[in-house]
């Protein structure tokens, strides 16, 4: 029997977690904390491929496990405001459907004019906006997000139990409506029973919107920076996870194989500083080493 292919140690595609998770402990109990508070509100910055949405993957599946469910809404790809209040509706189906199953019928008690009450094969309430409303006039696609929020914090209020709504990409608003950052401010600010987790990459943006004339000026806590991992446990970090998948860090010099020397530091060096980037390297390595057995700096090179 052919022996059983080896999965990949390192995760190139989709959010990341678990094992292939590396570092980030203070930047996820931060978000955590945030998340577990209502009425806080956090900005989380950081250029793309960073990690910055593993982050809040982790710790939104911490808060979950914790009892606190987390809304996540991707504002990247939405065009509308109503995108946005829909891909709201879709995290609450999923989110509260698993812990507060009464919760999502609260939600559609309060958005009576706005939503669509139907039920799953289990018996399991689902919500989903009233398509009339995709095609409404730009104010009333603004209440209708409005009301979706203030939704979502009323019931939370009122089961005085926490929920997290994240906003990543959120500096994406503004393309959306005018004074579309001005609108989102003017709903989060009223809501003390939720907390808020506003996330993105475009830096220029996002400084002009939190800056002295943004709308959201001073409404945010001092922000998250993400940036590279620390270059030192990334490195070692890599060469444990070669290693998991039976491939050894070693140095080829003067004909003799010696273990370390630098392979995981040298990917960091090139690929640097993007997370994913280097990660992507660390695959290509592996990929090319697995046969052997063992990767070197030299094989660094060739896979870059």
């Amino acid at each position: 029997m052919a022996p059983r292919p080896r999965t990949p140690p390192f995760a190139i595609h989709g959010r990341v977690a678990g094992e292939f998770f590396a570092d980030r402990a203070a930047e996820v109990k931060r978000v955590l904390g945030v998340m577990r508070a209502p009425g806080t509100k956090l900005l989380v910055r950081g250029r793309r491929r960073m990690g910055k949405t593993s982050i809040l993957d982790v710790a939104g599946a911490r808060a979950t496990r914790l009892g606190t469910p987390v809304l996540f809404a991707d504002l990247s790809t939405a065009q509308t405001l109503v995108e946005v209040a829909s891909r709201l509706m879709l995290a609450a189906n999923a989110a509260l459907q698993r812990h507060w199953h009464t919760h999502l019928l609260d939600l559609a008690k309060r958005l009576t004019q706005s939503v669509q009450l139907t039920y799953d094969d289990s018996g399991r309430p689902v919500l989903a906006l009233s398509p009339s409303l995709f095609g409404a006039k730009p104010g009333a696609q603004a209440q209708t997000l409005a009301d979706v929020l203030d939704a979502i914090n009323a019931m939370a209020a009122a089961k005085r139990r926490p929920v997290a709504i994240v906003l990543d990409e959120f500096q994406e608003i503004e393309r959306m409506a005018d004074r579309g950052a001005w609108h989102l401010r003017g709903i989060i600010q009223r809501h003390d029973a939720v907390s808020y987790v506003c996330a993105g990459s475009r830096r220029s943006i996002i400084d002009a919107m939190t800056g002295p004339d943004g709308a959201f000026y001073k409404l945010l806590d001092p922000p998250l920076e993400v940036g590279p991992i620390e270059p030192g446990f990334l490195a070692r970090w890599i060469e444990s996870r070669l290693a998991t998948r039976g491939v050894t860090a070693a140095a080829v010099t003067g004909g003799a194989v010696s273990t370390g020397a630098g392979v995981g530091a040298r990917c960091v060096e090139l690929a640097g500083p993007s997370t994913l980037d280097v990660m992507l390297l660390a695959r290509t390595l592996w990929e090319r080493s697995v046969a052997a057995g063992k990767a070197t700096r030299d094989g660094v090179d060739q896979a870059f």
